[in-house]
């Protein structure tokens, strides 16, 4: 499986970009795959949360995802990996 297939795989539950970062050597090549994805449309910006201190982040997943759970859906998606 290439890291493509191992990324969208990630992505059918909602993640935030620091929960892919570690299939990519840097932050950055991570949110540049990400948009690239977005942009072809093979994964949905579904919403920004916020977990703790700091900058919302945004969130993305391959399927539509309820706004009012999201922050429940991450924490779930972070128990899960």
């Amino acid at each position: 499986m290439d890291r493509d297939q191992m990324v969208l795989s990630r992505l059918m539950h909602p993640c935030t970009v620091a929960e892919i970062r570690d299939l990519f050597p840097s932050y950055r090549t991570a949110t540049r795959k990400l948009e690239r994805f977005v942009k072809q449309k093979k994964v949905k910006v579904v919403g920004t949360v916020q977990l703790g201190k700091g900058r919302p982040t945004t969130v993305f997943c391959t399927q539509t995802v309820k706004t009012d759970c999201l922050r429940h859906e991450i924490l779930l998606t972070k128990f899960l990996l």
